[in-house]
């Protein structure tokens, strides 16, 4: 299991986190949505080129933090 982060792109409200979540929920075992820190963390096997794809699928771009 890997732990990531990612910078989330364009998240301005509760609505905004819902769908991040959603988007992120099916790859993951955790997430957590932080919408002040424009911040995803969570838990997932998937590769983070996946995470990142359902993100901008989802309107939300994201970057992984290092």
């Amino acid at each position: 299991m890997t732990r990531y982060e990612i910078e989330v792109q364009g998240m301005s409200c509760g609505h905004c986190v819902a769908r991040v979540e959603g988007a992120l929920k099916p790859l993951s075992n955790e997430v957590n949505v932080d919408l002040e820190a424009k911040l995803a963390t969570g838990e997932t096997d998937k590769n983070m080129d996946d995470l990142l794809a359902a993100l901008e699928e989802a309107g939300y771009p994201g970057t992984v933090r290092a």
